[in-house]
């Protein structure tokens, strides 16, 4: 988690400043950040407690099965995205290659790069918004990211100011553990109308979305988080980085791959360092290991980021950023479904072990 938290810092270094390819807006999808990041902390919580109660041999048939599927979805995307860039390039030539699928506006058509297009003062005014970074969005992840931190180490018994000692099973326990569970439900739907409400004055004043953009309908804003909380709940139960299942997620809603493997990146900095701190708190890692694998991860980021970025403005092609994706992703099912049967072997092995679900209380011991 140091390495993947390392990374992630870096890559966001470099991706905050950079621009969307389509629209006069940040790369990070902020909408996606607003809306899905509470969700997915909330059920990365809940995975992490179905992980401990959990027996090997399920984990490993479930880690197997949502890895393979992972892998397929995104090949068919990168196919999906390499016919596309193919036919626009074979039609228009040079200058109408694109950068994600589907065929939307290129850059210099979306009026948002216009200072002189007609539209409404209301619509001048949601374009200018938009160009900026979206302080509220920032502010409420990053709240979400502190209240689940806390609420972590507060049930593991190791904040630094504990103001209780919290018993495994019992009802203090429980009450702690599933507390963001409402709290997140409420915020999620607040955000949810909030950003249907913009949705359709958009639409009312004729805005004209880019290629990639969320249709923030009245059923998505209900949908999508409910499919971000089940995607953070798998992440916690199998124990594998988020981004692993939230670019090609991101990718499946439509969005771009450069806007995914951005916004992926932003929420796995919320993600990795939560679980990074916890594990320094606890002592299952100490806190010059996790700056030197920090380091590193940085280092391996900054390389894989700008070489990528470089070849990708040079050939003017997002096809391959996604099939890279899914061979780590196809790489990543065999060696941790490997290592998985590998564990619940040696479980099997040990005396006394169960072929069913564990006590919670056994498994944090």
């Amino acid at each position: 988690k140091a390495t993947i938290f390392g990374g992630a810092i870096i890559n966001n270094i470099i991706n905050i400043p950079r621009r969307h390819p389509f629209a006069n807006r940040p790369l990070i999808g902020y909408d996606l950040v607003y809306i899905m990041g509470p969700a997915i902390l909330t059920g990365a919580v809940i995975g992490v407690l179905f992980n401990g109660i959990s027996p090997g041999w399920l984990l490993g048939v479930l880690l197997t099965v949502v890895l393979a599927y992972s892998t397929w979805t995104t090949a068919r995307k990168a196919w999906d995205i390499y016919v596309s860039e193919s036919k626009a390039e074979a039609s228009e030539g040079e200058r109408q290659r694109l950068l994600a699928s589907g065929g939307g506006a290129l850059p210099g058509q979306h009026y948002s790069f216009s200072r002189d297009f007609a539209a409404s003062d209301r619509l001048k005014d949601i374009l200018e918004a938009e160009k900026q970074h979206d302080p509220v969005a920032i502010l409420a992840v990053s709240a979400a990211w502190i209240f689940i931190t806390i609420i972590a180490m507060l049930k593991a018994n190791c904040l630094p100011f504990q103001p209780f000692q919290v018993a495994c099973g019992g009802l203090t326990y429980w009450l702690v553990a599933l507390i963001p569970l409402p709290l997140f439900a409420w915020s999620t739907v607040v955000a949810g109308n909030q950003m249907a409400e913009a949705h359709e004055e958009k639409v009312a004043w004729g805005y004209r979305f880019s290629e990639g953009d969320m249709q923030w309908t009245r059923f998505n804003v209900r949908l999508y988080p409910f499919l971000a909380f089940v995607a953070g709940i798998t992440a916690g139960a199998l124990g594998i980085a988020a981004g692993m299942l939230l670019a090609p997620f991101f990718l499946e809603l439509g969005a771009i791959p450069l806007v995914s493997m951005s916004t992926t990146s932003f929420f796995v900095m919320f993600t990795s360092s939560s679980t990074t701190i916890q594990y320094i708190f606890l002592g299952q890692l100490k806190l010059d290991y996790a700056c030197f694998f920090c380091f590193v991860g940085g280092i391996g980021a900054a390389f894989g980021n700008i070489v990528l970025n470089a070849i990708v403005d040079r050939y003017k092609r997002a096809w391959f950023l996604v099939a890279i994706m899914s061979l780590l992703l196809f790489i990543s099912m065999f060696l941790m479904s490997w290592m998985a049967w590998i564990d619940y072997a040696h479980e099997v092995a040990a005396a006394g072990y169960s072929f069913g679900f564990r006590d919670i209380c056994e498994a944090e011991t």
